[in-house]
């Protein structure tokens, strides 16, 4: 389609035409007899009425095209209705979920040089079809949004599921590729063709697929409430899912667990990935004396420099040999590769600097510390002027997969369910569910993708029509199994595991025994060794009974109100959402809400702080209601005290849903 009047490669600019005025007409006519006078002035004006006639025409394109952006074009092309059937490929073509996935294919969307728009409009359509809400975050800039649709779930006070995908993806040199990359095409085999095909639009729209097929079964919700969220960035990072799990928007999601991408399987087994290697790039820079290259000089930075580019390539023939002839498991692997190595800019002058930068893969059980003391040691023993620069990736702890988690034990037993031969594994490179598993929360990379050669990044990437249609069933059973996962109990610890955490790890786990006041935890955890359990609940006790009265103030203050604005928009602490829903706080009625409402109010109003009291072991609304009758007439003085001894109470018990 052209937009404007078009005229050998160019756009007609109707604010430029060389237009003639009436001025030069008169001007004219005063030189000639009237005869060719008369005929001038027709010929002019019929000149005239053709100028404005074009004029108009190209103000009329040039209008229509600035409201037809190219983003609008390609909106329409992915939008297009294939006709490319033919007898062998009809049975894929004329599939609902084929056509949808393959209108997602054609969206050009390379990580950081993409209008996300008509990809975003195109999933905001996939939801509403499915009566999902649909939020628009934007983590970092405007150019990069990230899309959550959210299915409801029956108990929503439980964490949700998130399974996540990504829309952007690497760009493709289509000079390369037997079809084109963004075009989706479907050869006489089921193969489609396009970037993105396993590297993971797939993953995004079986997401959806396997949604749609649920809810033709007649479930309409899961137990738990599922999100579903697409990001911008996964191929390059920075603007996705690295800063949106710090986001107030994140965690209001209440995520108790992530799906995320795998990796194909070129036979029937198939990998499901629990952890991930994490990146190290280490840019080794070497000095040295320069000079005309007819001179044998010492100390030059090429030998520094091929001295540590060695003792690199040992360890990596080292690392190697533990993977293939001592059979490690890859995860417990560190890959090492030279990517760049670089100096000098004259064939005849001795480089004064040279640059080599490895990529590393460490494995899960590296000694991150002893690796950068032994490559800092290399560079020592170079003699001087040789620097070591390592950018390190996130170190999250591997995701559990044993009785604990019980997220695992859902995905096990849907998978077993179908019969399939799932190996738990380490992803060898790095995806979305590091920024995951860095906040606490457990993720599982997995792809449908059996009987699939891998062509992730490369060329005439692919996946063939029956092995996307039997993913679907896949991720079917999958979220039905995950949604519908019970509350899960907490293993408690033995009072031995609690002395031997180091002191970051207890305060992690005891931050909110005293609720959002990770304070108590710090000063707690210099008391240790602990006994028994009973010394550390009187630890705690004493703390909060030995604080100042501004520090007691402060405590009260950071409890919430009772069925309060946080509980009605899920942005309680999740110790407190589960005592609260635990009292029924969410099931009251209209009437009683008022009535906690006024009284809420009231108290807050006369004593400073908010009304606390230990809602399990007052576990009615009736005496909820009754606890701030009696308390309200109290002095202020009073009032704290009896607070505090409620968040003794409150603490009490968290600390035993933790310990034995």
């Amino acid at each position: 389609m052209v937009y404007g009047t078009h005229f050998k490669g160019t756009y007609y600019n109707p604010y430029k035409a060389n237009l003639i005025t009436n001025s030069t007409i008169v001007k004219k006519s005063k030189m000639e007899p009237r005869q060719k006078c008369s005929v001038k002035v027709i010929l002019t004006s019929i000149i005239i009425v053709c100028v404005i006639v074009a004029v108009g025409v190209g103000v009329f394109f040039y209008t229509t095209r600035t409201k037809c952006p190219l983003k609008e074009t390609q909106e329409q092309d992915a939008n297009y209705n294939f006709n490319d059937s033919t007898p062998a490929t009809a049975k894929w073509v004329k599939n609902e979920e084929i056509q949808l996935f393959r209108r997602y294919l054609r969206f050009k969307t390379i990580s950081l040089e993409t209008d996300f728009d008509p990809c975003i409009n195109f999933l905001k359509k996939q939801a509403d079809d499915l009566g999902f809400e649909v939020s628009i975050f934007h983590p970092v800039n405007k150019q990069n949004p990230v899309l959550v649709m959210t299915w409801k779930g029956s108990e929503p006070e439980l964490p949700s599921i998130m399974l996540n995908s990504h829309m952007d993806v690497v760009p493709a040199a289509e000079e390369y590729w037997t079809h084109p990359p963004f075009a989706a095409e479907i050869d006489e085999n089921g193969n489609i063709y396009a970037r993105g095909a396993q590297d993971m639009k797939s993953v995004g729209m079986q997401y959806l697929a396997a949604a749609r097929a649920l809810k033709r079964k007649g479930i309409i919700q899961l137990k738990r409430t599922i999100h579903l969220t697409y990001m911008p960035d996964e191929e390059v990072s920075g603007f996705g899912m690295g800063p949106f799990v710090e986001s107030d928007a994140f965690k209001k999601m209440n995520v108790g667990f992530g799906l995320d991408e795998g990796y194909p399987s070129e036979t029937d087994d198939i990998e499901v990935f629990y952890a991930e290697k994490p990146d190290w790039v280490v840019n080794v820079v070497a000095q040295g004396h320069s000079g005309h290259a007819s001179i044998l000089f010492d100390d030059t930075a090429a030998e520094k420099l091929n001295y540590v580019v060695n003792k690199f390539l040992e360890l990596r023939k080292n690392e190697t040999a533990k993977w293939k002839e001592q059979k490690y498991p890859y995860g417990n692997v560190t890959a090492i590769n030279l990517t760049i190595l670089n100096g000098g800019f004259r064939d005849n002058v001795v480089p004064p600097e040279m640059r080599a930068v490895f990529d590393m893969r460490m494995a899960i059980d590296a000694d991150w510390d002893e690796f950068e003391r032994m490559i800092k040691r290399w560079a020592r023993e170079t003699g001087k002027n040789v620097t070591v620069d390592i950018i390190k990736d996130l170190n999250p702890p591997p995701t559990p997969i044993d009785d604990s988690n019980y997220y695992w034990l859902a995905f096990k037993q849907a998978t077993d369910e179908l019969r399939l031969n799932v190996t738990p594994s380490v992803f060898r490179a790095v995806t979305d569910s590091r920024y995951v598993r860095n906040v606490g929360i457990p993720a599982l990379g997995f792809s449908p993708l059996m009987n699939t050669t891998p062509k992730l990044h490369e060329h005439d990437e692919y996946i063939n029509a029956d092995t996307y249609l039997n993913g679907i069933k896949i991720y079917e059973k999958i979220i039905e199994k995950i949604g519908n996962v019970e509350k899960m109990p907490i293993r408690k610890m033995k009072i031995g595991d609690v002395n031997e955490l180091s002191s970051s790890e207890f305060e992690k786990v005891f931050k909110n025994v005293v609720e959002l006041w990770p304070r108590a935890a710090k000063s707690v955890v210099r008391q240790r060794p602990f006994g028994d359990l009973n010394q550390l609940l009187l630890a705690f006790s004493d703390y909060l009974e030995n604080l100042s009265v501004d520090d007691k103030l402060a405590v009260l203050k950071s409890h919430p109100d009772l069925a309060g604005k946080l509980l009605d928009e899920n942005q309680l602490s999740q110790e407190s959402a589960n005592e609260q829903s635990g009292a029924g706080l969410h099931l009251i009625t209209d009437k009683q809400k008022e009535q906690l409402v006024k009284l809420n109010t009231e108290y807050s109003e006369k004593f400073g702080f908010p009304f606390v009291i230990c809602v399990r072991q007052n576990n009615k609304i009736e005496r909820i209601l009754e606890g701030f009758v009696d308390r309200l007439p109290n002095t202020r003085n009073d009032e704290i005290k009896n607070g505090i001894n409620e968040v003794k109470k409150i603490c009490q018990l968290r600390i035993e849903d933790l310990v034995e």
